[in-house]
């Protein structure tokens, strides 16, 4: 099994040295001695090839996430998650759903709200990880108390919620393999945006074509 990230962000997780080393080895020796690689989009395909690997070899499977959790949206309503935090309908709402790890790209989610001229935006980051204090401090730092929700980690049951009440999906990742929350936002009628990487892309088109 690999994470489908770059090893110079493998290195940055917890047990860095451990986490970059069985990477690398992985990569270096997987192509010799795995006889099928099973992808979960293009973007890991590509990954896989990058690695050496011939295409041949390699089958993508994605998982419908859609209808496995169908029972969890259809009982997911509009107006949960505002009256949870005590947001106002004269607020909008932005989330960003994932671990916080570096490869997601969260500080710089954190620089690019804080420069956004507007008192009336609120930035709820549902999820759960090693950076949590980290991006917590520098919440403090940027003076955005007021503006920016950590919920923690929240279950697939939930999660529907806060889809439903969000106006705008934003995740800046540096690397992602199959960005599957993109796939839920897109599905709650949910505007998106990312950054300009290959497993966001395969998702959201490029120039705006679905984001």
């Amino acid at each position: 099994f690999l994470g489908s990230f770059p090893t110079d962000l493998a290195r940055k997780r917890k047990f860095g040295f451990l986490r970059c080393l069985y990477q690398y080895l992985s990569e270096f020796f997987a192509k010799h001695v795995i006889d099928y690689f099973i992808a979960n989009g293009e973007a890991t395909k590509a990954y896989f090839v990058r690695m050496g690997v011939n295409p041949g070899k390699i089958k993508i499977m994605t998982e419908d996430i859609i209808m496995r959790d169908k029972n969890f949206i259809s009982a997911s309503a509009k107006g949960r998650v505002r009256k949870q935090y005590n947001i106002g309908a004269d607020k909008k709402i932005l989330l960003s759903v994932g671990r916080l790890e570096k490869e997601k790209g969260f500080e710089r989610l954190l620089d690019v709200f804080q420069a956004i001229e507007r008192n009336d935006l609120i930035l709820i980051i549902a999820g759960g990880g090693v950076l949590k204090k980290e991006l917590a401090e520098k919440v403090k730092n940027l003076e955005l108390e007021e503006k920016v929700i950590f919920s923690g980690f929240v279950s697939r049951e939930k999660i529907w919620d806060y889809y439903n009440d969000a106006d705008v999906f934003i995740l800046l990742s540096y690397s992602e393999g199959n960005p599957t929350v993109f796939r839920e936002a897109m599905h709650m009628g949910v505007p998106v945006i990312g950054s300009k990487i290959d497993g966001i892309i395969e998702f959201v088109g490029r120039d705006g074509e679905r984001g």
